[in-house]
């Protein structure tokens, strides 16, 4: 991160802080609770093996990014939101939901090795292939979020091998 407020301007930042904004702000809406209710539908069995569940709150989570886009695209109209940085929060806040699917079920079955691993190699990722579309590719908060959607994209990958492998 040091690194990165020597090569972003100023207001890349404030870019950069709309952008969570809008980010943390989707995630609650989209997730609505989630990971309570894998919890206990885990536990009460309710879905015959861990593919369904997994299927059954992917659907929940893309049917309440629907409502969002919706809901924003009604409030662009009135009040002119930036819809470059809008479109990026809510890709990378649905993925972000689905990781946080994956995560839960993998701290029920306690893989926490390999939990902390993707969060980790998902970190280090993020910041390489934003340094790099920033400083090479002269790409700006754009690259930092880039980045970010290119990592949560490949731990979504790695965690869906990992599912499989279940």
């Amino acid at each position: 991160l040091p690194y990165l407020t020597k090569i972003l301007l100023p207001s890349d930042f404030g870019f950069l802080a709309e952008f969570n904004y809008y980010n943390l702000a989707m995630m609650i809406i989209i997730g609505l609770g989630s990971n309570s209710v894998i919890l206990q539908l885990y536990y009460d069995k309710v879905f015959d093996n861990k593919q369904t569940l997994y299927i059954a709150f992917n659907a929940f989570l893309l049917i309440n990014s629907i409502l969002l886009l919706f809901i924003f695209v009604i409030f662009n109209l009135i009040l002119k939101l930036n819809n470059e940085i809008i479109l990026y929060a809510l890709i990378i806040s649905l993925f972000t939901m689905s990781n946080n699917i994956f995560s839960t079920i993998f701290q029920i079955e306690k893989k926490i090795i390999k939990l902390g691993l993707s969060q980790l190699l998902s970190t280090i990722i993020s910041l390489a292939v934003a340094i790099l579309l920033i400083k090479f590719y002269k790409y700006n908060w754009q690259g930092r979020i880039i980045g970010i959607l290119f990592s949560i994209i490949l731990t979504n990958i790695y965690f869906l091998f990992l599912y499989v492998k279940l």
